[in-house]
């Protein structure tokens, strides 16, 4: 008795036994109170048959659904895969992948900063390409001021003018390592001016802002970590991220380039395949100094750019439940055939009995 009282009480408290306890002694509860009404009516076996018809149907149009809108007991989501990783210490060599070709040489493309300098307004190059010394110098100050002097944290003047040099050198060097990838997020248009000035070409590929690079750069981040060319994520930083193939884009939001855009995705049973490249690059190993903020990471200029290319995996989201919507639909139909023997047998008998009356 004891030994059943711990075995109740541990089923309490299980969430996962508890919840499929629920579910059981639900379906046992509402499917078997309709199941128990047709058998005392109809009999066994046709209330039974009227049962399965009616729960495959309702699965059917359950299920239809969820594949419509991609809900409910779904697959496996949208991924990049990485396919394989290219050290380009040859500069612009093609990748091993016959399908995809090396990206524009990053020593060929003029630096974000530049763009900056040529392109953007009064406005965007005091946001990108100006250092505030003095804010920084106050702020450092200000901080050191208010840590005792016995705290292991505060700083004589001397080392606290060594932390706000290295804290402007490390802003400059931040402005002056911009990205284009972080560029295309902050300022399209300038990226747009330089494209169109000649500036920018990167030929069959699409270079791919900061916002839209994310998963593939966590994804590629993954890929070097798990292959052990870097021990952690942290000893390398991201350089640009570019992107080909996969269905075309609308080139606007005009209504017909939106219908046109729809027409044609629709017409392209098959997806043409997705290929991104995210190139990154060590950093300078650097040392903390205690109480101090994360040293900034610098790329190391004597490290070559590593190309991650990597394919998109479209996933499975809509395949289970559009299984279960299929084999609901043979078990509702094959329910539905047997109902309509039984009623033919049913009329035959009766008209066999009628006419031997």
């Amino acid at each position: 008795m004891f030994e059943l009282v711990d075995v109740l009480g541990g089923i309490a408290w299980d969430n996962e036994i508890r919840g499929a306890l629920t579910v059981v002694l639900g379906c046992t509860v509402l499917m078997g109170s309709v199941w128990l009404i047709l058998a005392t009516n109809t009999g066994v076996r046709l209330g039974s048959l009227l049962a399965f018809a009616g729960f495959f149907g309702w699965m059917f149009i359950m299920a239809t659904i969820w594949t419509v809108y991609g809900t409910g007991y779904v697959g496996s989501g949208p991924s990049w895969v990485g396919e394989e990783v290219v050290f380009d210490d040859a500069g612009p060599a093609e990748i091993a992948t016959e399908k995809v070709v090396q990206v524009n040489n990053n020593d060929a493309l003029p630096r974000a900063i530049e763009l900056v300098r040529t392109y953007g307004d009064a406005n965007l190059q005091a946001e990108l390409d100006f250092v505030d010394e003095a804010d920084i110098t106050t702020v450092l100050t200000e901080a050191n001021s208010a840590l005792a002097a016995a705290d292991p944290r505060h700083v004589d003047d001397a080392a606290l003018a060594d932390r706000i040099a290295v804290a402007i050198d490390d802003a400059n060097r931040k402005s002056e390592q911009m990205t284009l990838t972080q560029l295309a997020a902050l300022a399209p248009a300038v990226m747009d001016e330089a494209t169109a000035n000649g500036d920018l070409n990167f030929e069959d590929w699409r270079l791919v802002d900061a916002a839209g690079a994310g998963e593939a750069q966590t994804s590629a981040g993954a890929v070097l970590v798990e292959q052990g060319v870097f021990g952690d994520t942290g000893d390398f930083i991201f350089v640009n991220t570019y992107q080909r193939g996969g269905k075309n884009a609308r080139a606007s939001n005009d209504v017909w380039d939106r219908f046109s855009n729809r027409v044609y995705k629709l017409a392209t049973l098959r997806h043409p395949t997705n290929y991104t490249v995210v190139q990154v690059q060590a950093v300078v190993a650097k040392q903390t100094a205690p109480g101090a903020a994360p040293a900034f990471a610098e790329a190391d200029s004597a490290q070559p750019i590593i190309n991650v290319v990597m394919v998109r995996d479209l996933g499975n989201r809509r395949q289970p439940t559009m299984l279960i919507a299929i084999g609901s639909f043979l078990a509702f139909a094959a329910c539905c055939l047997a109902l309509h023997a039984r009623d033919r047998r049913f009329v035959e008998a009766q008209e066999t009995y009628a006419a031997g009356a």
